[in-house]
């Protein structure tokens, strides 16, 4: 749930932003592995497998990249993205 959209919001994050999303997410797995309040973040995330949300969030950005760059998307994807510079028609 917290990773919805992570390719369209995930870049323009404040940094107090991405701390409230990692706060919810230890909040989540406090409960789910039925730890004390105090467990590092840190273990929390190695108990249960799992990287930090600024880390799993510019992996799916990579990812989305490759797909765009290897044309692994829909073709009205592409289209939506804005030219290169050396592709306007414009002279700068």
């Amino acid at each position: 749930m917290l990773e919805y959209a992570t390719c369209v919001f995930g870049s323009h994050l404040t940094a107090g932003q991405e701390q409230m999303l990692e706060d919810v997410q230890r909040q989540a797995l406090l409960a789910c592995l039925n730890a004390y309040r105090h467990t590092s973040h840190t273990k929390l995330l190695q108990e249960a497998g799992l990287q930090t949300l600024n880390i799993r969030r510019k992996y799916f950005g990579l990812c989305q990249y490759f797909k765009f760059v290897n044309f692994l998307v829909p073709d009205y994807l592409p289209e939506m993205l804005p030219r290169r510079a050396e592709e306007h028609q414009y002279k700068i």
